[in-house]
């Protein structure tokens, strides 16, 4: 498992922060708009003789005034309320004024509109208020009498207040698509994010069966090669540099390890401290991945050489492999960890701890499936702590043929 690819994911917001995000940016489209119709109707109505509307038109005004300054000043919400509010008053008293045929009531259904994308406190209240409202508005439409201005003026503002409010509904519904892709894209990266983490947890394949909603994860493997290095001279270093020339050396190390493990097809199980351990035909069983793991070893041997001579470090590692049975499963609920469990994994981890900087120890019977690939060394009889003897191999390099990765 390589590290994390980089996705860029927006901040997390809090719903309230994303409320008011989504609020302020239809401010900004509907402020300038309101204010632009409202500094219109005001000469509108006095030139028409009707200077009750053109005075209720200055109240009108200032409040917008107030809700620009509100929402310049992040008080957000406020300005939105202010602003759905200046909505519905406006459009009751100039349809009380001019009637119904010029159109005023049309912003009873704006402030509804925009009560039910714009969510502040008093929304349903907001909603539910315009629509009867509005439904007053057209019953009293009905039955009230001849307007106090000529018929030609009533048309007039009916056309204004249709282009008014198309331009308000336009503005809403652009904004509500805009924050929905808005939300789809947070959510995707949030998403590709949460897939990277959880894949550079666990292998691919058990993360889909985690996430397809599998319960007890726990797979026997009849034939696998288990992988266990350790980086010899590392403790006797760490007291002599800094914590972060360490953990810098460390990256530098492991990031190799990742990379050949990833180019051989081996699983990265876990490191701990300099120790690292990997295997061969999980979660995914291969016929050959015995030498795939040789492989991994012996490049991880150069890898390692190379990072000693670039940084002047006395360092070698020292790789012990078994093969045979094992077991391998998810465990923990909070901090999930792909684990192997088995006799398999005790030998190898014998396999390394009795092994030789610089070299790949393996047992007999892992030294019998690579005899054909690789070129090996008999090491002999060892006495192995709870083993007991054991006849053993140092695996020294590749056959031409099993150079390549399949």
């Amino acid at each position: 498992m390589s590290k994390l690819p980089l996705v860029v994911v927006p901040p997390v917001k809090s719903a309230q922060e994303a409320r008011d995000a989504h609020n302020r940016r239809l401010l900004t489209v509907l402020l300038p708009i309101g204010m632009a119709v409202h500094c219109s109707f005001v000469p509108t109505f006095l030139l028409f003789g009707v200077p009750s509307l053109a005075l209720a038109n200055l109240g009108s005004i200032a409040m917008w005034v107030a809700a620009i300054w509100l929402r310049n000043k992040g008080r957000v919400e406020a300005a939105t309320i202010i602003t759905q509010l200046e909505i519905t008053i406006h459009g009751v008293v100039a349809t009380l004024i001019l009637g119904t045929l010029a159109g005023f009531h049309l912003y009873l259904l704006i402030a509804a509109a925009s009560a039910s994308i714009v969510r502040v406190r008093g929304s349903s209240v907001t909603l539910v208020a315009n629509v009867f409202l509005l439904a007053l508005l057209v019953l009293w439409g009905v039955l009230a009498e001849q307007p106090p201005v000529p018929l030609h003026l009533v048309r007039m503002f009916a056309v204004i207040n249709a282009v008014a409010g198309y331009a308000f509904l336009y503005a809403i519904g652009s904004e509500f698509e805009r924050s929905t892709a808005r939300g789809e894209v947070a959510l995707e990266a949030a998403n590709a994010r949460s897939e990277a983490i959880l894949h550079n947890v666990l292998p691919r394949a058990i993360a889909d069966r985690l996430k397809a909603g599998s319960g007890v994860i726990a797979d026997r493997f009849e034939s696998a090669t288990v992988v266990f290095a350790d980086i010899a001279g590392f403790t006797p270093l760490s007291a002599r540099i800094s914590a972060e020339e360490l953990v810098r050396l460390l990256d530098s190390i492991f990031t190799r390890l990742d990379a050949i493990a990833a180019r051989e097809g081996l699983e990265k199980i876990k490191t701990i401290g300099d120790a690292y351990m990997a295997a061969s035909g999980i979660p995914v069983p291969r016929a050959d991945h015995a030498i795939a793991a040789a492989r991994f070893a012996l490049a991880a041997r150069d890898a390692i050489d190379a990072v000693a001579a670039e940084t002047g470090h006395a360092l070698a590692i020292r790789i012990g492999m078994a093969c045979g049975p094992v077991v391998a499963g998810v465990i923990g609920t909070s901090k999930f960890a792909y684990d192997l469990w088995g006799d398999t994994v005790n030998v190898a981890s014998r396999m390394e701890s009795h092994g030789e900087p610089g070299k790949v120890h393996v047992t007999e019977a892992l030294a019998e499936m690579l005899r054909g690939d690789t070129e090996l060394v008999e090491r002999g009889l060892i006495d192995v702590k709870g083993r007991g003897e054991m006849r053993t191999f140092f695996v020294v390099g590749l056959r031409a043929h099993a150079t390549i990765a399949a």
